[in-house]
């Protein structure tokens, strides 16, 4: 558990409850109503509830089975995680397959609806590491310690800059700095050419590298569950037998490969032509600022995502149901609805620009309330819902028009791009091989949490990332 922005989050695991370990992380406001921030949607007592993420159990990694341990740091709340995929590391036809994704992994958030994947192999030294068993906050910068069965346990430090925009210290008259900044509020919406992707604009970039990675079925992978050690600590997931007596993981499991780039762009949206009907993806962006500075990843999308798409009319409910339940001020209600109304008739008419600028307006005026006539729970859910109802609209039937591959308009004004976003044809990797590194940054590998300090402890090897000794 950990307070975060004036609420408290908790990771909560599904062990023994399902087939495999499950992991969602909930959030309790200060009015003692809660939030499912990362998880599978559920039919509770008081209606559908479905993660403000969009994010699935295990944030989309069927290996997380919980959620260890949480602290904030320079503005960003982080997530590690006990990861058990290294135990395949034994069986010789799925090693190659999971490899790259072998030991814990990090997750982190500025607002705490928009999570970005910090590493996804302990820091490129996951074959034993793999759980994110300590994390400290301190002056001298931020510490992570690992579980680590076969070589001891590792220790990570961080540095002191902030992946959260205007919170790195002021210097020389500077206002800020963001050092490689990552691109912000990666939002995905599916159309009939593909899946348009869209995101905030970072000062100072010269592109930016679109990374995909597929989902498959177990079905083609076979993949065991997790083993059952009975001489070591329980710090590994354990299962129980299904009624039939099998430990083995579901066919239609679905379980992530790697992230491989599939396109770049100048511009603040791209659509993924190549993405195939029915299949699940993750995706994230990284900032390319030239001279080989590159950012960290953005915030992570999987897609189809686990929140249900936003509306004029879903959006005009929840505002009402807020206000019924007290928890917006009746006039700042009507306020709300009032402006969600004159952005849906701008829509109908053709201007989505105009629409989009409304709701954008609408969001940030959400921000400002939050805590006085909107609660702080409140508040938070609705700003995701706002945001992506205003991209989904300002896209709405144009994403579809370009005419051929990476033919897209001029570079559009963020966050309500006005141009059509470019394409993709690039293929995905074969099924019947093993998924590829990518040949833009990998995933979760910048300094953006953690300097990857090797330890003093256990194995002396290097980790294949620039470091400095703990």
């Amino acid at each position: 558990m950990h307070v975060f922005q004036n609420q408290l989050y908790i990771g909560a695991s599904g062990w023994y409850s399902t087939l495999f370990p499950a992991s969602e992380l909930i959030r309790i406001n200060p009015d003692d109503s809660w939030d499912l921030v990362v998880g599978n949607s559920r039919l509770t007592a008081q209606g559908n509830v479905s993660p403000v993420s969009g994010l699935p159990d295990g944030f989309g990694n069927i290996f997380n089975a919980h959620f260890w341990r949480m602290d904030d740091f320079l503005g960003a709340i982080y997530v590690g995680t006990n990861d058990w995929s290294w135990a395949l590391h034994t069986v010789p036809w799925l090693s190659p397959f999971f490899q790259f994704q072998y030991g814990f992994d990090v997750y982190g958030s500025c607002d705490g609806n928009h999570w970005f994947l910090g590493t996804q192999n302990a820091f490129g030294d996951g074959l034993y590491n793999f759980g994110a068993r300590t994390m400290a906050s301190t002056p001298a910068g931020a510490f992570l310690g690992s579980a680590n069965h076969v070589q001891g346990t590792r220790v990570w430090g961080g540095s002191n800059l902030s992946v959260c925009r205007g919170m790195n210290p002021r210097i020389a008259g500077v206002d800020s700095i963001d050092v490689t900044a990552p691109p912000a509020e990666l939002q995905a919406d599916v159309q009939s050419c593909g899946t348009v992707l869209s995101w905030d604009s970072t000062p100072g970039v010269q592109q930016y590298h679109i990374l995909r990675a597929e989902y498959r079925p177990n079905s083609t992978i076979g993949t065991p569950a997790p083993p059952k050690f009975s001489k070591l600590p329980n710090d590994l997931p354990l299962l129980f037998p299904n009624p039939a007596g099998s430990r083995t993981i579901p066919s239609n499991a679905s379980i992530m490969g790697n992230f491989t780039e599939i396109g770049a762009t100048s511009q603040t949206s791209f659509v993924d032509s190549s993405a195939k009907p029915g299949v699940r993806y993750a995706y994230q962006v990284v900032a390319d600022y030239g001279q080989n500075a590159l950012s960290g990843p953005s915030n992570l999308v999987v897609v189809p995502s686990e929140a249900p798409p936003v509306t004029f009319d879903s959006m005009s409910t929840e505002i009402q149901n807020l206000a019924d339940q007290g928890k917006v001020d009746g006039s700042t209600a009507e306020s709300m609805l009032s402006d969600l109304s004159r952005a849906h008739t701008a829509a109908s008419n053709g201007d989505r620009t105009g629409a989009a600028q409304i709701l954008q307006n609408l969001n940030q005026e959400t921000n400002q309330s939050s805590g006085q006539t909107i609660t702080t729970g409140a508040a938070k859910n609705l700003q995701p819902m706002l945001l992506r109802l205003q991209r989904s609209t300002n896209f709405d039937n144009t994403a579809c028009t370009t005419t051929g591959p990476n033919d897209g308009g001029s570079p559009s004004p963020s966050p309500s791009p006005s141009s059509n976003p470019q394409s993709s044809t690039s293929p995905s990797p074969p099924p019947s091989t093993p998924p590829s590194s990518s040949p833009s940054p990998p995933s979760g590998s910048s300094g953006s949490f953690f300097d990857l300090l090797r330890s003093i402890w256990g194995n002396s090897g290097t980790s294949g990332v620039m470091g400095r000794n703990v």
